[in-house]
């Protein structure tokens, strides 16, 4: 699991939303890891914020009014993606020079090289 997380709800559970980005294809996958069951009510104004990852404590922490608030995954070091999927990255609009995905970004080619858009 990446760093990149924020705090979501889906099919009950509070959860860890994570998008990873593809490399070497314009592919978002993102992943929901479980938290807590049925607490939307309390969570709701706080869905969206970033969480960061701790993998030692396989915990999640959140920022909220100065104080830490702590979540652990449903099973720990064994919790599976409540769902997943794969979304595509569509090319910046209104280019017209040649693009290519490069390492996770869009470039496009320029008479000084590749740039990224």
């Amino acid at each position: 699991m990446m760093d990149n997380a924020t705090l979501d709800y889906r099919d009950g559970w509070l959860c860890a939303k994570q998008e990873d980005v593809m490399l070497h294809e314009p592919v978002k996958t993102i992943y929901w890891w479980p938290l807590i069951r049925d607490f939307r009510q309390i969570w709701e104004a706080d869905l969206g914020k970033a969480l960061y990852y701790h993998r030692a404590t396989h915990t999640y922490s959140l920022r909220i009014g100065g104080f830490w608030r702590e979540f652990r995954l449903a099973q720990g070091g064994q919790t599976k993606a409540l769902a997943h999927e794969s979304v595509p990255i569509d090319p910046p609009p209104r280019v017209r020079l040649p693009l290519r995905w490069h390492y996770g970004r869009w470039e496009k080619q320029t008479s000084k090289g590749w740039q990224w858009v």
